[in-house]
């Protein structure tokens, strides 16, 4: 995002923040994001994401990192955790589209965007949720009306944000 915007990473601030977040990755690449909370799929994936926009992308401390979210994602393709804080029902046996769609986000930025194949699977998810819009995942993510409206910074659960982290793959726009 900052290349995008042709903004340095390499400022004392966003190092230093840069820092703090990998000082939080574990050895298998997964982030804790609190010193006694658990780690849940979604923390990872904000801290990878935040990682590739601040231009970290290529940084070997990240390999383990994508490595990990590709070999644990649920069987439809997208990420969730086992946390059921709304209860359970049938729409938590899915992934969940938000943290799903930020984790795309993360992947553009790598060598595996329109590369590796399973990633399809992964905008396919996306792409039948748009289809459905019915909240899924534990965390209950749907497609509703505050989805719909305009929201400023593109950096959010919403429609153009959606649109925007689906244009970089292939799968999406052969669709």
């Amino acid at each position: 995002m900052l290349s995008e915007l042709n903004i340095s990473s390499s400022g004392p601030i966003l190092t230093e923040t840069a820092d703090l977040i990998f000082s939080n990755q574990k050895d298998d690449g997964r982030f804790r994001l609190s010193p006694q909370g658990a780690i849940y799929p979604c923390h990872t994936i904000i801290a990878v994401r935040a990682l590739c926009h601040l231009g970290y992308a290529d940084d070997g401390r990240l390999v383990k990192s994508f490595e990990h979210l590709l070999n644990t994602r649920h069987s439809d393709h997208g990420w969730r955790c086992k946390k059921f804080s709304f209860g359970r029902g049938p729409e938590t046996e899915f992934s969940n589209p938000g943290p799903t769609l930020f984790a795309l986000d993360a992947f553009r930025y790598t060598k595996y965007l329109n590369r590796e194949r399973s990633l399809d699977g992964t905008v396919e998810f996306l792409l039948d949720h748009w289809r459905t819009r019915i909240p899924l995942g534990p965390c209950h993510y749907g497609i509703g009306t505050l989805f719909m409206q305009v929201q400023y910074p593109l950096n959010q659960y919403n429609l153009f944000y959606y649109v925007y982290v689906l244009s970089f793959y292939e799968k999406a726009k052969k669709r």
